[in-house]
């Protein structure tokens, strides 16, 4: 390793088209995910027009990079993919696979970002000013009170509680509520 940071990989799906595939021949193509759903499928189309088999019309996702961490399926509309690439450009990748692979599951498009958006409460240093943001904030204990609790354990209580998933990533504890 030379000590340089490298950047990270742009999020970006192999679309494979599946008559190819049946006739056992490899044809696909990289696509970038950070484009509009429009644009991809554009893509796509284009893929699979180019492909070995006249006429093919069905796709598939084969391989992703990029996602940090979210798992992609295969059968992904291209909707949902557009949307988590979009998260994972403004938002740390940790926390936005957190979230897709769990409440975000089965969103895609603009819903997917509301969600995440009306989850994502962000992020503190130490679970001292975690539990000030979520509980104190709130109203739910005083600040003179505050002064005698293990934040610590308060936080790990809530969340296993149900309340919220914490997600440790690059120094931070970020929180994403859960949807009831």
């Amino acid at each position: 390793m030379t000590g340089e940071e490298t950047a990270p990989v742009r999020p970006r799906i192999y679309a494979a088209c599946l008559a190819a595939y049946s006739a056992g021949r490899s044809h696909g193509r990289w696509i970038d995910a950070l484009q509009e759903p429009a644009e991809i499928s554009a893509e796509i189309r284009a893929m699979l027009a180019a492909s070995p088999v006249p006429g093919a019309e069905e796709w598939a996702i084969h391989d992703y990079q990029g996602f940090g961490g979210a798992l992609v399926s295969e059968s992904e509309t291209v909707e949902r993919i557009a949307a988590i690439a979009a998260l994972l450009r403004d938002y740390p990748a940790a926390v936005v696979a957190r979230f897709v692979d769990g409440s975000g599951a089965g969103l895609a498009g603009e819903a997917l970002r509301e969600a995440f958006e009306a989850a994502y409460g962000g992020s503190c240093e130490h679970a001292e000013g975690l539990a000030q943001d979520v509980l104190i904030d709130d109203g739910e204990i005083s600040e003179r009170l505050a002064l005698y609790l293990d934040y610590d354990r308060l936080i790990q209580d809530e969340e296993i509680n149900g309340s919220y998933d914490l997600v440790k990533d690059d120094g931070l504890i970020h929180i994403l509520w859960r949807r009831r």
